[in-house]
């Protein structure tokens, strides 16, 4: 199946609406394989909302979760320093990927 807008946003968000009914199908009705881009290319919009979502997440959990994170990696012999790139990552303003840092980033 393909899907086609004006722009290049609307084809995006009709692909993801697509991708989105075709996995409620595939779950619900034993459908054995989906391929679809519409899980890797999500809308801008959709992006922005999950980012959001993310946000608010880390906003509720991270002390918690790093403490417990250190604590757990003491115990098991960890550096100290082992998960700062983790913590930094999830502090960071922009944690979306487009396209092409997504390409970029996987070589």
């Amino acid at each position: 199946m393909f899907v086609s807008g004006d722009s290049k946003q609307e084809a995006l968000a009709a692909n993801f609406e697509l991708y989105e009914i075709l996995d409620e199908y595939r779950t619900k009705h034993g459908l054995e394989e989906l391929i679809s881009v519409g899980a890797y290319q999500i809308p801008e919009e959709i992006q922005q909302q999950r980012f959001e979502k993310w946000k608010s997440f880390w906003k509720e959990n991270e002390n918690q979760t790093i403490s417990t994170i250190q604590s757990e990696a003491a115990q098991h012999d960890f550096s100290s320093s082992a998960f700062e790139p983790f913590s930094a990552w999830i502090n960071s303003t922009n944690n979306t990927s487009s396209e092409n840092t997504l390409v970029d980033d996987l070589g």
